[in-house]
């Protein structure tokens, strides 16, 4: 909703699995954005269903782990983009190797969050069942299988918690 309050001329669209879409709708027809569709879909099919090169901007927030199939869903969003299109991606600053992340400052919380909630959100529905701490080695080698050739990964000042990947064809 700020990107489209922000980019009057831009459209947006946000995807759900379910759930999600009525109040994004709702929310947006109060602030008036007409620039703003929210739609119920099923992104594990992603990377044969995407329409290629629809989007300059595609973005991800804490997002990627829960999907059951992200590999799909990446190949996808590589597809969508058009060649000068950017990919931002923010997701759990981790490592792919778990006892680098012993002296994670969130680290407990996250792995706590990631069994309860994100890997049985992705295993319900027979998927890869990644979870919160799936970390940054592996993040980038599902981007670079995905297509992505230029990525590079941020970290913010104020944020302990997340990387910010942004990948360009």
């Amino acid at each position: 909703m700020a990107m489209a309050e922000r980019f009057p001329a831009s459209r947006f669209v946000g995807y759900d699995l379910r759930g999600g879409d009525r109040l994004g709708r709702s929310r947006a027809a109060e602030a008036g954005l007409s620039n703003l569709t929210f739609e119920v879909r099923d992104l594990s099919d992603f990377d044969v269903s995407a329409t290629p090169e629809a989007f300059e901007l595609v973005t991800t927030f804490d997002g990627i782990h829960d999907q059951a199939q992200p590999r799909r869903l990446l190949k996808g969003i590589r597809r969508s983009l058009t060649a000068e299109g950017i990919y931002l991606v923010q997701d759990i600053h981790a490592s792919s190797h778990h006892h680098l992340d012993r002296e994670h400052p969130l680290g407990a919380m996250l792995y706590a969050v990631s069994l309860s909630h994100c890997m049985t959100v992705s295993l319900a529905q027979g998927g890869e069942g990644l979870g919160t701490m799936w970390g940054r080695e592996r993040a980038l080698a599902y981007l670079e299988e995905a297509g992505f050739r230029d990525i590079r990964v941020h970290q913010l000042e104020h944020d302990i918690q997340n990387d910010y990947f942004v990948c360009r064809p």
